[in-house]
């Protein structure tokens, strides 16, 4: 499988977000479970960076607002 690009991971993972809202997480953790079951390593790596970027766009902002 080609590298996919960050930019499609983090839509990726906003649409989970759109579509589940607070379950987009667990539903990421369920895909992954789903790729370990299949063994299916290259979508398991993409599951975990979706997972990883949902982290990342639920996160509160950090810092002083300009």
């Amino acid at each position: 499988m080609a590298p996919i690009p960050d930019a499609n991971v983090y839509r990726a993972a906003d649409r989970l977000i759109r579509r589940h809202g607070e379950e987009a997480l667990s539903t990421a953790s369920r895909l992954i479970e789903r790729m370990v079951d299949r063994k299916d390593r290259d979508r398991f790596l993409l599951c975990l960076r979706i997972r990883q970027a949902i982290v990342v766009l639920q996160a509160p902002p950090t810092g002083a607002l300009h």
